[in-house]
């Protein structure tokens, strides 16, 4: 190994030397990494996140200074300490090579750190977003507990943990603009589905206002009898309100058609549907918009499919449910 300049010699030209130095390669397992005397970077951003991961590894607090465009060091924050790692760029100008380390840190292993900033949180936690699509704010500050021995306040994990499910997710501004394309898309890939009036769609609202206007705007033509109802109503406020006053004396299921129904009955008066739907794509409901509606599109086609499969050797026109129901009143009724 070549014997380290004095602190003093830092900025000396050096004498041409024929030995090979190492040079630094990402992707060290955390607390492997290690820094040496000669050892080459590309760049000086390189440098700095080198010592920056070594530096969280070791649990102790440094600060840069001498910081221009063709030298760093950065010493230990403890005066009285004498860590200090010196780094500038080579004879050729075409990398960065640490002149002086001195490692002998001699301070107590610290759980914070300051330059475990928000960009270096962030990066850390885009592998476990991609990995673990949940990933909440408590996991990830057991992660850092427990690998980084890092205790991160709880604003710097949050926005950490915003910028990570941006890089993975797409940024939820951008998402919002590309809704419009997503929902032609969906039209063309699946044309589409089926006439809504030969498959009697029904569309479910959990007491969410738009749904109305949703619809409309994607299927202008949908026969919506609510709609038509109001329209009639207001119709027969302006020129009879007599005759109106006594209808609505009456509830409306008993004397207007917009009211009944001419399709099967179902004994479910709750939106347990809706309830349940929620509860399936809660976790998805966090993430932006795309995201959120692609993880329901999968959700949905799962669902369909294992209900395939369930049904492939069902005989009946009725589902398993609705036909043990119906077993079940066909013997209380006789």
């Amino acid at each position: 190994m070549k014997t380290p300049p004095n602190f003093e010699d830092e900025l000396e030209e050096e004498t041409e030397s024929d030995e090979v130095f190492p040079v630094f390669r990402e992707g060290a397992k955390f607390g492997e990494l290690h820094l040496e005397v000669g050892m080459k970077f590309n760049t000086k951003w390189d440098f700095k996140e080198a010592v920056r991961e070594y530096t969280i590894q070791e649990g102790m607090r440094i600060r840069f200074n001498k910081n221009d465009r063709k030298r760093l060091r950065a010493v230990c924050k403890v005066k009285e300490c004498s860590w200090v790692i010196f780094a500038s760029k080579d004879r050729d100008d075409t990398c960065w090579q640490v002149k002086t380390f001195r490692d002998d840190h001699s301070c107590a292993r610290e759980d914070k750190n300051r330059t475990a900033n928000r960009n270096w949180v962030a990066i850390k936690l885009v592998k476990k977003n991609r990995k673990y699509p949940n990933f909440r704010h408590c996991d990830a500050n057991t992660f850092f507990k427990t690998k980084y021995d890092l205790s991160l306040n709880r604003n710097s994990i949050s926005k950490a943990l915003s910028d990570a499910r941006n890089l993975v997710y797409g940024d939820e501004k951008a998402q919002y603009a590309m809704v419009r394309d997503y929902g032609e898309t969906l039209l063309k890939t699946n044309p589409d589905l089926g006439d809504y009036k030969t498959h009697g769609w029904c569309f479910i609202s959990d007491m969410q206002k738009g749904l109305i206007n949703a619809v409309q705007e994607v299927m202008p033509n949908v026969h919506h009898r609510f709609c038509e109802f109001r329209e009639h109503r207001e119709k027969l406020k302006r020129l009879n309100p007599e005759a109106w006053a006594y209808l609505e004396k009456w509830p409306t299921h008993s004397w207007t058609r917009s009211q009944f129904s001419h399709k099967s009955k179902l004994d479910s008066i709750c939106n347990n549907a809706c309830e349940v739907f929620n509860a399936k794509i809660k976790e998805a409901m966090r993430k932006p918009i795309i995201t959120l509606l692609e993880e329901v599109r999968m959700f949905v086609m799962r669902t369909i499919a294992k209900n395939k499969v369930k049904l492939d050797n069902h005989v009946g026109i009725l589902s398993p449910v609705i036909k043990s129901r119906l077993e079940k009143l066909r013997k209380e009724s006789g």
